[in-house]
């Protein structure tokens, strides 16, 4: 992690909370979680199936005011596809015929912890190749029903209330790493904890300042360390 941006995480931190603070989403109780919608094992899927997993999902939070940004995601709604069953017609050209079973989650991309996960009503696809059946399945989903709405707003309680009652033991994690001289990983735990959890963002906060000014030190210390190193081996040739 550079010298600048480590300077500059407290100043984003700072910015971010104030901009969550006056750009809430305006439903499921408007606290400023975002989520960033993505296909489970999309490796395994070609890109326009991806995508319109991404776009079907992006509409839904979009509605309910909980719309992410990909380049910098932090918390998660996926979907993972299990296939129930697979065939092949005896037409000319022969098609491929699923029907598939999604399963949504929203977990932390940080941590990796699953705050809640739902199945959703099984879909099918016909196409001539199994891409195409996998892009006719998804266009079919109903992600936009009460009951994914109901999903959400448990989702979004549920990673509220796992870091207001978890802060202690996060702050026991980072304080572990920084025990060890592992300053970044301090860092990244603690800049994790979402702003709009106000009274755990404090605390990691608090935390974060210190360990910043620490491994800032560490930094110091070693380019100081580095320059010595490279005066005595200058010396040495003379």
């Amino acid at each position: 992690m550079s010298r600048h941006l480590i300077a500059m995480t407290l100043l984003a931190l700072i910015s971010w909370n104030s901009y969550t603070q006056d750009n809430r989403g305006p439903a499921m109780g408007g606290s400023g979680i975002i989520l960033t919608p993505c296909l489970a094992e999309s490796d395994h899927y070609p890109k326009e199936v991806s995508d319109a997993v991404k776009h079907q999902l992006s509409k839904v939070l979009t509605k309910y005011g909980l719309r992410g940004d990909a380049r910098d995601p932090h918390f998660m709604l996926s979907v993972e596809f299990a296939e129930f069953t697979r065939e092949v017609t005896a037409t000319a050209p022969p098609m491929i015929v699923l029907e598939v079973s999604p399963t949504l989650s929203i977990s932390d991309a940080v941590s990796g912890t699953v705050f809640a996960s739902m199945a959703i009503s099984s879909a099918k696809g016909v196409g001539k190749t199994e891409g195409n059946a996998y892009l006719m399945a998804v266009k079919s989903m109903k992600f936009d029903t009460p009951k994914v709405a109901a999903f959400l707003e448990t989702g979004e309680r549920r990673i509220i209330d796992y870091y207001n009652s978890g802060i202690e033991s996060i702050i026991a994690k980072a304080d572990a790493f920084a025990r060890q001289g592992n300053y970044d990983s301090a860092i990244l735990l603690l800049d994790s904890v979402p702003s709009v959890c106000e009274e755990a963002h404090a605390k990691a906060v608090d935390r974060l300042a210190y360990y910043t000014r620490l491994r800032m030190e560490q930094e110091e210390q070693l380019r100081m360390g580095q320059e010595e190193q490279r005066r005595m081996e200058q010396e040495e040739e003379y």
